[in-house]
């Protein structure tokens, strides 16, 4: 079992990459210190916490911190009202719905050409092959693509962004 005290262990927040991939296959729900702090590393427990907001909420309501001795402890916060990082529906989804809009519409006209060359190479690739399944070449590839610029996973994974997409959607 993982150290509590290595949750903010510097070494630990300069590369946490080692640290999660333990807790992900040792514990995917890790009591990461005192009361109600938990690290949840793994995708079925995490969809389920989502989907779970009377139990896990996004409202911050403390900060973590080690102290002298090595232990997380919360620092209790007052925020005021709830913003879009930090709440939960139904504030997060109006907060969502009035900011989205104009930023996916400027984003997307900065990514527009780039998107455009994309679609074009997949559709002439699929045209090389004779035949194919316009889905899996073009239907699903570009669509991913897209989304992955506008968010700004630049050189990303399409076939995993998909696969995960996919799972989210049989999740709701």
């Amino acid at each position: 079992m993982l150290d509590q005290s290595l949750l903010l262990d510097p070494a630990v927040v300069q590369d946490p990459y080692p640290f999660y991939d333990e807790l992900r296959a040792t514990a995917p729900v890790w009591q990461a210190g005192p009361d109600d702090i938990f690290a949840v590393t793994s995708f079925e427990p995490l969809a389920d916490a989502a989907r779970r907001i009377e139990d896990f909420s996004s409202v911050l309501t403390a900060f973590l911190y080690r102290g002298d001795d090595g232990v997380l402890a919360k620092i209790p916060a007052d925020l005021g009202e709830p913003t879009l990082a930090v709440a939960d529906p139904p504030v997060h989804t109006a907060h969502k719905q009035m900011i989205f809009p104009k930023f996916v519409s400027k984003r997307m006209a900065l990514i527009e050409d780039e998107v455009t060359r994309y679609a074009n190479a997949c559709i002439e690739r699929a045209r090389e092959k004779g035949g194919f399944d316009f889905m899996a070449e073009i239907g699903v590839t570009v669509p991913i693509r897209a989304i992955a610029m506008l968010i700004g996973f630049a050189d990303s994974n399409d076939e995993l962004l998909a696969r995960t997409a996919f799972q989210l959607v049989e999740l709701t």
